[in-house]
């Protein structure tokens, strides 16, 4: 399973201001994103960490969609002049309908008085180093069972996602959470350390969750050679029919 994103850039206006990623994350219609444009083959997005996590996933946070309470934190807030940018890789819509996700959240956005334009580039990384963007759609999924390596990697102050790509995204609770979270060895007070990390994102909102996707797997014992190095990378170079 792997989850959809929307990464918001707060190092800049108009997401620097909670309200506005506040109100970014109240006018996507989850269901309708999981239902029609990825065909039924995802659920909406709530907590940051998936079912696949079973119980260390959150399942008390919820993610509702109020277009009212949008438009309302937007005139509170004073709409940003310029449109935000909605970025995405040319290399994912191959993958997954990412273009019409992307028009549909500006879509959105904009009814809730948020002016937006979708920007599709061939290098994210290098757009969203520059901090050339305001939001950034993209899928991930896990290379191990690991919990903080999605928390370390991406959100933590220090984190090389968060830091080289501008997220911006700061809070010395978190960080605490995170490292306490690590070197708990009781299931039961782990669990609950990741429930309030996961309830702490959904307020900070630095990213969201929009949908978590089926991934299907098919296996076969039919071939023999394949080896994945220490990145996860699948080096398919000595695969062959087994004998």
């Amino acid at each position: 399973m792997l989850t959809h994103y929307l990464t918001f850039n707060a190092s800049r206006e108009p997401f620097s201001d909670p309200r506005l990623r506040e109100a970014a994350d109240l006018t996507i219609d989850r269901r309708a994103i999981a239902d029609k444009l990825l065909a039924g083959t995802a659920t909406p997005g709530a907590a940051f960490l998936s079912p696949v996590f079973a119980d260390l996933a959150d399942r008390g946070v919820t993610a509702p969609y109020d277009p009212a309470r949008a438009r309302a934190l937007v005139t509170g807030a004073r709409a940003p002049a310029e449109p935000v940018t909605i970025l995405i890789s040319s290399a994912e819509t191959g993958q997954f309908p990412y273009t019409d996700i992307a028009e549909v959240l500006r879509a959105s956005f904009e009814q809730a008085g948020l002016p937006a334009k979708v920007t599709v580039a061939e290098a994210t990384k290098s757009v969203m180093e520059a901090g050339d963007y305001d939001v950034f759609l993209s899928a991930y999924s896990v290379p191990n069972g690991d919990v903080d390596y999605l928390f370390r990697r991406f959100l933590r102050s220090d984190a090389s996602w968060n830091v080289e790509r501008r997220l911006g995204y700061r809070n010395v609770r978190f960080d605490e959470l995170v490292d306490r979270a690590a070197a708990e060895t009781d299931a039961v007070a782990r669990r609950e350390l990741y429930h309030r990390i996961q309830r702490l994102l959904a307020t900070d909102r630095p990213m969201i969750a929009l949908a978590y996707q089926d991934n299907p797997i098919v296996t076969t014992t039919d071939v023999s050679g394949m080896t994945q190095n220490v990145a996860y990378v699948a080096d398919l170079g000595k695969l062959a029919p087994r004998r």
